[in-house]
């Protein structure tokens, strides 16, 4: 899912933030991978928290600020509806970003889970 962290969205603490969610299933893995831009006016070096139904931290993925990349595998503790909120390392950073999350196979549950295309925007 490509995305823009720029004004106008959610802000919190000098931070833009987006957010999308999909449901998932007790004990799936999960991949969880997300790229910054490097254009020399919207650079963005990313990070992201799954947060669990109840806002709870399920995992955090940051990076070397040295990159724009940044993933994380992680398995879901519970059933149910998760947010992936995505944000910058830095405050007040702007720009581009491409988000993905992919369930890892398992061959006991071959159901698909995704994100949604549209960001959750809180106002």
């Amino acid at each position: 899912v490509p995305g823009v962290l720029a004004p106008g969205g959610f802000q919190f603490r000098g931070r833009f933030f987006d957010a999308y969610r999909f449901t998932g299933q007790q004990g799936d893995w999960i991949n969880v991978s997300l790229v910054g831009s490097e254009d020399a006016r919207l650079k963005l070096q990313p990070a992201f928290v799954l947060l669990d139904s109840a806002n709870n931290v399920v995992a955090e993925g940051k990076q070397n600020p040295a990159t724009i990349n940044v993933s994380l595998k992680t398995k879901l503790p519970a059933t149910g509806t998760y947010t992936v909120v995505v944000t910058s390392l830095r405050s007040g950073d702007i720009g581009r970003y491409s988000l993905a999350l992919q369930r890892v196979y398992d061959k006991r549950n071959q159901a698909q889970n995704s994100i949604s295309r549209r960001p959750k925007r809180s106002r």
